[in-house]
C-alpha cells in the first residue's frame, strides 16, 4: 500500500494495524520504530511499544490438516487440547468423542459434544480434571472483566483458556491458535486450565476416574490412541 498522504487516516489505520500483529522480538521492535518515525513526520503523537504491541500470536491448527482432515469447524476444544497436552490432533480428536458417549440427555444442551463441531463445557472440563490439570476461575459474578488474553495477565506455562464460545492454548505468553483469538489483547478469559508442574500420578487411580480413556486404549481398532505420550502416563500398564 502506497501512502502519499501520511496523515490520510487509512494509512494510519494500517500503520497501527500492522504493528499491532508483530511479536515483541527485533522485527516487532523495527516496526515500532518505523511507526513512531512515520508518526513524528505527520506530528502525531509517539506512542508506548506497549500501546502497540499486546500480545504474541502463533498461528496453528494443532495438527489437523497433518492428520487429514479437511475446510474448516468448529473444532477449538480439540484443537486447544492438542497444542497445550502435546497430543497429536486424532489423538484429542478420538479421546474427546470416547468422553462425548457418556454425556446424559439435558434440556440446556443441544446433542452430544463432538471433537468436529463442538464440546460441551461440562464434557471438556472433565477430560481435563481426568488429565490431572487444574483449573483457576478469572471471572466471578459482579467481578467484570479482570483477565485479557496478555502475557501479563496470565502466568507462566502451558494453559488452556476458556473464552466467550472459544478455547485457545496459552503457551509461556504465548497464544497457539488458528486465528488471533485474543481481539488485540482485549478479550476476556474467564478461566484457565493449567498443567501442574509436577504431579505423582498413580496410573491405576487415574484410569478408574478415566473410563473413556481406558475404552480407547482397549479398543481393538487401528484409530485407538496408544502414544508415546500416554504410555508414559500410563508407566507401563499397557504394552
Amino acid at each position: 500500500m502506497r501512502c502519499d498522504n501520511l496523515s490520510h487516516l487509512g494509512c494510519r489505520f494500517w500503520i497501527d494495524r500492522h504493528a499491532k500483529i508483530c511479536d515483541n522480538g527485533g522485527a516487532g521492535k523495527l516496526l515500532f520504530d518505523i511507526v513512531n518515525f512515520l508518526h513524528f513526520r505527520v506530528g502525531l503523537p509517539f506512542q508506548k511499544r506497549s500501546q502497540i504491541i499486546t500480545h504474541s500470536y502463533f498461528e496453528t491448527d494443532g495438527g489437523r490438516a497433518a492428520a487429514g482432515f479437511k475446510g474448516t469447524t468448529g473444532d477449538c476444544g480439540t484443537r486447544a487440547l492438542a497444542i497445550a497436552t502435546d497430543l497429536t490432533y486424532q489423538e484429542a480428536y478420538d479421546l474427546i468423542n470416547a468422553y462425548s458417549k457418556d454425556e446424559k440427555p439435558s434440556k440446556r444442551r443441544r446433542g452430544k459434544s463432538s471433537s468436529r463441531t463442538g464440546v460441551h463445557k461440562v464434557t471438556f472440563d472433565k477430560v481435563l480434571a481426568d488429565l490431572g490439570w487444574e483449573w483457576t476461575p478469572t471471572m466471578k459474578v459482579g467481578s467484570g472483566c479482570t483477565v485479557h488474553v496478555k502475557k501479563d495477565e496470565l502466568p507462566e506455562g502451558r494453559l488452556i483458556l476458556r473464552l466467550s464460545k472459544h478455547y485457545a492454548a496459552f503457551i509461556d505468553g504465548e497464544l497457539h491458535d488458528s486465528f488471533d483469538s485474543s481481539r488485540n489483547g482485549t478479550r476476556c478469559v474467564y478461566g484457565y486450565w493449567k498443567k501442574p508442574e509436577s504431579r505423582e500420578l498413580d496410573p491405576g487411580a487415574f484410569l478408574d476416574k478415566c473410563e473413556p480413556l481406558r475404552r480407547l486404549f482397549s479398543s481393538p481398532e487401528p484409530r485407538a490412541i496408544k502414544s508415546e505420550y500416554w504410555k508414559a502416563q500410563f508407566k507401563g500398564i499397557f504394552s
